[in-house]
């Protein structure tokens, strides 16, 4: 994360976001960061296999013909784990739902200013993943490769 975050933002392909511990910050003086999360925009290619009705929910009456989809991209999603000893890792407290509260924060924010109604995730095909998008309100969108691509409607 360290190395990629700057050289995606001097390249403007996505802005990565910081979540950390606002205690240790003002009592310790020091920097502990509890998670992250990217966001962009992407294009996508939609499949054959969606049906005409999800395209329409999509995009609010995009055509049969339509190909292609805007989307707001939550890329890297996670909680920081840092290496405190060889066999020892102190992991963030932050729940997964938090971090999808604070991106969501910040995409609402956006679509204040721009126009944009759709917010994509995509994952591996783990079922504590997939669970946590599902109950968030995410649908699943289709397959890409090795990642499954859900949506969620703003």
């Amino acid at each position: 994360m360290r190395n990629k975050a700057l050289e995606y933002e001097v390249r403007e392909w996505c802005s990565t976001y910081l979540l950390v511990n606002e205690d240790l910050l003002n009592i310790e003086k020091r920097i502990w960061i509890e998670g992250y999360f990217t966001l962009s925009n992407k294009v996508l290619s939609i499949s054959k296999h969606v049906s005409n009705r999800r395209k329409k929910d999509l995009q609010k009456g995009l055509s049969k013909s339509d190909q292609h989809i805007h989307f707001i991209l939550i890329g890297h999603l996670g909680k920081y784990i840092a290496e405190t000893s060889e066999d020892h890792q102190q992991k963030s407290k932050l729940h997964m739902e938090e971090l999808l509260n604070e991106a969501f924060g910040v995409i609402y924010e956006v679509k204040e200013r721009i126009v944009c109604n759709c917010v994509l995730v995509e994952c591996k095909e783990l079922e504590n993943l997939c669970h946590l998008y599902e109950t968030y309100g995410f649908k699943r969108l289709q397959n890409d490769k090795a990642l499954i691509q859900y949506f969620k409607i703003i």
